[in-house]
Formats: structure tokens, sequence, C-alpha cells
């Protein structure tokens, strides 16, 4: 669960509780971080260094041109934190009744299901609004004396729940991050003998509280209340990099707090020194009775603006809290599930059951990966994606990372950071098409930072440029430097370019005064891109050729003579982002009202790149020309980005550049990462064959294995593994099933445009796509059987595979078609 700035994960097993605590602004570094990180250059030297660098790769000398970028290279960026731990045990009262008798599983209850989808009523009425299949994770474990544990998410809610057997009692747990309160609840009821009021007040249970922290700190009890006091580091190199000391603090380090209030039946619990004699607390906790841990986490001087002390800090949560309380759980509940269901609702696909929805999430995995489709399995991992947005970004909090909110690692792989190459936009491609476009906020806020501040002294600094710039890899105080090490991924000057796209995405799908507003605020983000992009692109070679050198496909290397190097003069993603960008600044300016001359002249300059191409074996060629492939099965499809997700070209407009792609995935090989079998999915979708989006879907909802770096799938909580957990492999998974059913480009809606064969009939409610227009469709036997448009205003065209209308949409009217697309009604 989240609430965009606390995350927590539950780990829950029998007698033990572990709450691991994220704060989404628990990074290391501080503000000053990027500059502390820059390379050391004199004035000037910077553009010096880039020219060595083209003059190198002019005379072919690959490598050499490499070594001379390395002296661009910063530090790295900073890294999210593990911030801290509760942990309760829970067991029989010392003064409760002795535990004779075990309680079974039959005595639990869970949640109907995890996932609500609505139908379509107004469409079909025969079919019964309901909710899916069942819980997220119902992972079951048994003691010798039949003792049982169940474990639910109810992602519709986003309430996380576990029943145990405790002595004679039922013990019931559930976890829960409000974005309206800013506060995490947990609640534990105690249930069976004695629980009635008028029975026997005596102990049932005695739980214990401890917070723990792998960070620098100290923890303090009082009256019913724990706080643990964190010291942040100042800087923590990635796992990957040798260092003397990974985790550095010094005077600089900010701090964080994670206070937690104990309330036993609604009222300040009397805490107790606990058995063990231990930091933390007990409490003893009666049958009948329901402890409370309502929590809160900050930072001092957190990335976007904040105070710097420690004292005001502890006082704003303070507050926080004590409103908290004084509201009551219940209220809190109520109001957590009425705001996460309102965004969970907004978007819902219903798919026919495949397993038993009884068996535990990782025995589904098991046995679609046996045999068989589970196209309701599909739907889960569907809405838990979108959990998991919701969970992880909200306005206000920074963007989603690389493990979203939940990384429990020091250091984190890869430092859980932002991979701006591919993954922090993969991780928002669901935004907008499923509902969500508030949650792409955090990371259009996060670019207008950037490109105000340290991406905007990258690039005059580094490369004489104009704009910002930022590379591959990121933090919330906007590292924007090439990160040290290997050229293939620390030289790659881009992430502006494609991050801008994801401006125009949020504007496509705002209408009227919002649009307009939004565009003024923005535009500065991609007339800064387009700046630097007129300032990078060299006029070169023959007259009315340009090229991008020094460029790079991300993470990928090419052959030249006999060695495996990465810098070339340009590569196709190049050519793609910067037409993407021109189209781009296009639209958000107009929007804008603003002067569109230098967009102008970056379409002019884009048109000299060199066209795409292809290879002996039909292939899209990856970099310039023909260069042998280092790794034939290479994780990243960086050249196919201008098919999915910026939809340049696709089967209709370009069928050869569609068969050369197509021919492209094959060699790339059925393996690869959890995020990348995500794109694959999208691509394949793209090209309209449902039947390798399937095997793609298929391969990315396996059984996780730790047996590679390649292997991807999912964990038995449904995490997406690259290996390990990276949460845009979920997203990416969201979005690829969303095109799957709708791909609204250029005025298009083309519906169900290459739908897995599996999913033989289903619903989908809430697919946006622009102009505020929001698509449910239902098909039935792979045949689509109605559809419904809801808002928008003026004319559209629906398309499927067999049929094409125009249609004119009115104002606050729904437009209902058949399978033929034949009008059949408003609404």
């Amino acid at each position: 669960m989240g609430n965009g700035r606390t995350g927590v994960m539950c780990r829950a097993g029998l007698g033990r509780t572990r709450l691991q605590l994220n704060d989404a602004t628990g990074w290391s570094g501080s503000a000053a971080s990027p500059a502390a990180a820059r390379p050391e250059l004199a004035d000037g030297e910077g553009p010096e260094i880039l020219a060595a660098a083209r003059a190198a790769l002019d005379s072919g000398d690959h490598r050499g041109a490499e070594q001379v970028l390395r002296r661009l290279q910063g530090q790295h960026s900073q890294a999210f934190l593990p911030f801290a731990d509760i942990e309760l045990s829970v067991r029989p009262a010392a003064d409760g009744q002795p535990a004779a008798t075990t309680a079974r599983r039959e005595r639990t209850s869970v949640p109907k299901a995890a996932v609500q989808t609505p139908t379509i009523g107004a469409i079909d009425r025969s079919r019964q609004a309901g909710r899916g299949s069942g819980p997220h994770e119902q992972a079951v474990a048994g003691d010798p004396d039949g003792a049982a544990l169940v474990r639910w998410l109810d992602v519709h809610a986003g309430v996380a729940g576990h029943v145990e057997a405790v002595g004679e009692h039922e013990v019931r747990h559930e976890t829960w991050a409000g974005y309206p309160s800013g506060v995490v609840v947990h609640e534990i009821a105690v249930r069976g003998p004695g629980n009635s009021t008028a029975g026997t007040r005596h102990a049932a249970v005695d739980v214990e509280v401890a917070t723990t922290s792998v960070l620098r700190g100290e923890a303090r009890t009082g009256p019913s209340r724990l706080t643990h006091r964190l010291r942040l580091p100042s800087d923590v190199v990635p796992d990957h990099e040798e260092a003397t000391e990974h985790v550095v603090y010094d005077e600089g380090s900010r701090h964080g707090l994670l206070i937690v209030d104990v309330l036993l039946d609604h009222a300040p619990a009397p805490l107790e020194a606990p058995t063990h004699g231990g930091p933390g607390a007990r409490v003893s906790v009666p049958a009948g009775s329901t402890l409370s841990l309502i929590l809160a986490t900050g930072t001092t001087s957190p990335p976007g603006g904040g105070s710097g002390s420690v004292a005001d800090l502890e006082a704003a949560l303070t507050d926080l809290l004590t409103g908290a309380a004084a509201r009551g759980t219940a209220a809190l509940r109520a109001e957590h599930v009425a705001d996460h269901a309102e965004l969970m609702d907004r978007c819902t696909l219903t798919l026919p059951p495949g397993r038993d929805a009884t068996l535990p999430t990782a025995d589904r995995l098991r046995a679609q990966e046996a045999g068989g489709s589970d196209p309701e399995l599909a739907a889960l991992v569907f809405g838990f994606g979108r959990h998991l947005l919701i969970s992880a970004s909200r306005p206000g909090g920074p963007p989603a990372n690389l493990q979203g909110i939940w990384n429990e690692n020091l250091p984190a792989p890869w430092s859980s950071n932002y991979t701006v190459n591919i993954n922090a936009e993969m991780a928002y491609w669901p935004a907008e098409i499923t509902g969500l476009p508030e949650c792409h906020e955090p990371l259009l806020d996060q670019l207008a930072r950037t490109a105000a501040g340290p991406g905007g002294e990258a690039a005059r600094d580094l490369y004489g440029a104009a704009g910002w710039v930022i590379h591959h890899n990121s933090d919330p105080w906007g590292y924007a430097l090439p990160a040290a090490g290997d050229a293939a991924w620390a030289s790659w000057p881009m992430g502006g370019v494609w991050l801008s796209r994801h401006v125009a995405d949020h504007l496509a799908h705002l209408t009227g005064a919002a649009a307009t507003e939004t565009a003024r605020e923005l535009w500065p983000v991609v007339a800064g891109a387009v700046d630097f992009a007129l300032s990078w692109i060299r006029p070169a070679g023959p007259a009315g050729t340009a090229d991008t050198a020094p460029a790079t496909s991300p993470e990928n290397h090419f052959l030249h003579d006999g060695e495996a190097v990465a810098v070339a003069p340009t590569t196709r993603m190049d050519v793609e982002l910067l037409t993407a960008l021109a189209d781009t600044g296009r639209r958000v300016g107009r929007a804008a009202g603003a002067d569109l001359t230098t967009t102008e002249r970056l379409t002019e300059l884009v048109a000299l790149l060199p066209p795409a191409a292809t290879g002996p074996d039909g292939e899209l060629l990856e970099w310039d020309r023909y260069r042998p492939e280092a790794e034939p099965e290479h994780r990243h499809l960086s050249h196919l980005a201008g098919l999915y997700p910026l939809g340049l070209w696709d089967t209709e407009t370009r069928p050869d550049l569609a068969r050369a792609a197509a021919r492209t995935l094959e060699r790339r090989g059925p393996e690869s990462t959890g995020w990348s079998l995500a794109w694959r999915l999208g691509l394949w979708a793209r090209l309209r064959d449902a039947g390798r989006a399937e095997e793609q879907l298929l391969r990315a909802m396996r059984v996780a294995a730790d047996d590679g770096p390649h292997r991807g799938g999912l964990y038995p909580n449904l995490f997406s593994a690259h290996p390990p957990f990276q949460v845009d492999g979920n997203h990416g998974l969201v979005a690829g099933m969303a095109e799957t059913l709708l791909d609204p480009r250029d005025g298009v809606l083309r519906l169900l445009p290459a739908p897995p064969p599996g999913w033989r009939g289903g619903e989908v409610r809430g697919l946006r796509a622009p102009r505020g227009i929001a698509v449910d469709l239902v098909w039935d036997d792979g045949a689509l059987s109605l559809v419904r448009l809801r808002g928008g205003a003026g004319p559209v065209t629906v398309r499927t595979p067999s049929a094409e209308r125009a249609v004119l949409l009115a104002p606050g009217r729904d437009t209902v078609l058949d399978g033929d697309l034949a009008a059949v009604g408003t609404g």
C-alpha cells in the first residue's frame, strides 16, 4: 500500500508481522547533490570535450570517442532509501486463557474479491455488476497444530489484511495508507472467547511493538507513542560500483521521522515495557478490543521544498496524527476506501475465470505457466498495476521510482532511482489511458524542477547548449549528468527529449481552460527540450544531412573491428525521439499560445537526419547504418520506440517499417526482463499480432525465478521481476493490456486492435482517449458486441478490424454502438 508519501509493505507470518515503511522523500543526498557530483571542468572545457568526441567519431575511432566522453561524466545519482520497520509480535497474554485450542482456517474470512470490475450496466443490464476473482494475495501457512494464516490485498479498496490464530482467539489485521488523511493505519482486532462486552475483559493477547531501521537513528517510547528519528545518508554509492564506503553520513545528512500513535479501542493505549527488555512497547489487548497504530513519516528539507528543522517536522507530524486520531479509524478507513476506489473504478477490466480463484496467487501463476490461460488473473494483474500507481504517485509527492515506493535494500538495486531511458517513462504509460491523470502530475512537476535547475546547468556546462538535458539516471534532486560508467548507458542525452512527450500525452486528455493553463505551465519544459535539441543536432557530411553525434542506443553495443562499442554518429532512437519532440512542441506550443519558431526549425533539422533503414535480415537498423549487434537478444528495444509508445508509424502508415519491427522482435528472442516483456506486449499489439501479444503477456505473468538476470515474471505478490522487482514492469503490463483493447491516436479510436485470443469475452470500462473521451467495450466470443463513448465533443472516427464509422459526440451525452458500429442509443 501507499498514499504517494508513505509506502508500506505488509509481511505477515504466524505471530509476527513486519510493516516495512518507506517515505517517498526518503532519499540520500540533498538539493546540493547535483552540483557536488559535477565533473571538474574549466570554463568552456565541456564544449571542447564534446567537439573532441565528435572528431574521434568522424575519424572512425568509436572507442576513442567513448574515452573522451568519460571526461564529461559526473558521479552518480542519489538513492531511494528503506526508511523504517514496525515489528509486531502477537502471543497469548500472560494472564489470558491457555492456548489449548488452535483455530482452523475455516474460521477465517477474507474479502470476496480483490478487484472490483463494474460492468457496463447501461449497455447490457443482463450482466450483473460485481467483483473479480478473489484476493490479490491469499497465502496460507500452517503449523503442526493446524493453526492457519490467510493474507489478502483488496486492490479495489487499497486495504491489506491477514487473519491468524493466537491461542483460542482469532486476530485480524488490516492495513491501509490514506491519501486524504496522510497517515497509515494498522489495526489488530481480537475476536473469539470472551469477545462479548458482557464477558470477561482480561487480556486475550499481548502485542509487542518495536520500530527498527537500517539507517542510523534512535527510537524512543512515550505515553501511547513511539518515535523513531533517523539520519539519512548524505551519499549512497550504487551497489554495482566499487567503493570504500557505500553509505556515507556527514554533517549534511538530512533527518527523517517515523511517529506511531498507539490506541486501544480509540483511546491512548497504556504502553508497557516489552517482555524481552529491549526497545519498543507491549500492549495487552482484551478479547473484543481493537488495537490501532496510526503512523506518519516525513523528512527534513525534502525534494520540492520544505522545512529543514526536525522540530518543525515533528510538530507537523504530531498535528497530523492528533487530527487523525480524533476522527477515529472507522472514518479514516471509509475516507481512504472512497478515495482509492474512486480512482480504481474509473477503469476496470473484467475477464472470464480460467482458474480456481480460491487458490493462492502463486499457485495460479504456476498453473497458468504449466498450461492454459487464466484471463481473470490477467484482469487482477491489470487492477494491481493501477493500484500500485495510485499508491506510489499522488499529487504533492515525488514520482514513482524503480521500486515504486517499496524498496527495502541499502543500497538498493540500481539505487532505486529514476532510470529515464525507459523505466521512468514506462512507469507512467498507463496513467492517461486508464484514467489516472493526477497520478501523472508528480512526474510532470519533477520535469519542471529539473528543467529549471540542474538540467539547464548540465546542458550549459557540459555541452554549451541551450535548454535542458538529462541523461539516463536521475533522482528527486534533479541529477541530470551522465553518471560514471559505460557510455552505452551513461552518454545518452535524450532523457529530456523523451520525457517531454509526457507533457503532450497529459495535455491531450485535457480540455478547455484546464488544457490551456496546463500548457502554459509546462511549456518551459518542452521549449527547453526543443532548445537543447537545436543545439545538439549537428549538420554534417554532405550538404543537406545531419546527425546526433555522439549517439548511443540505450545500454546496447555494436561490434566495430571485433570490439563491442556503443557510440555512433546517430541512432534510430535519437531520430524517433526528436521527431516526436517536434510534434510535441507544435501541440503544446499551440495550446500555450507560444511562438513556434524554434519548433519549426527543429522540424526542418529532424528532416535532415538519416531515414529508417533495414538490415540484411529484414530487421530495423538500430544505428545509422548496419552495424553487427554485440547482443542480438538485448533487452532494450529503443529503436522501436517510434512504433510504441510514440506512435509515429504503424502497420497502416508504414507497413514496411512494421514488417521490419516484427522481424526485429523475432530476432530479439522470446526471453527478457519483466519490463521488456511488457514493452514487447505493447509493440506486438501495435503491430496487430494478437497471438504474439498474448505470448508476451503469459510469459510476463509466469512465476519469477532469480536464476538469471533476464528472466522476467511475477513474484507471488504479483510484483514484476526484472529480476529483482521493478514497478515499471507492472505498469507496462497495464499499458500493454490496454493497448490490445484500444489504440486512440490521431482522432481515430481503434477498438479491439489485438485482443489476446484467450480473452474470448470480457468488458473494459473507462479506457481514456484524447479530448476527454472515455471508452467502454463489451466483447463476446472474440467479437465486439457493444461500445459506449462517454464525454468529449465533436467528431471522432471509430474503427474496428472490420468496420469504420464517423461519430459526432454531443457534450453531456453518451453514444452507444453495436458490434458493427451502428448507433443503438444515447444516454
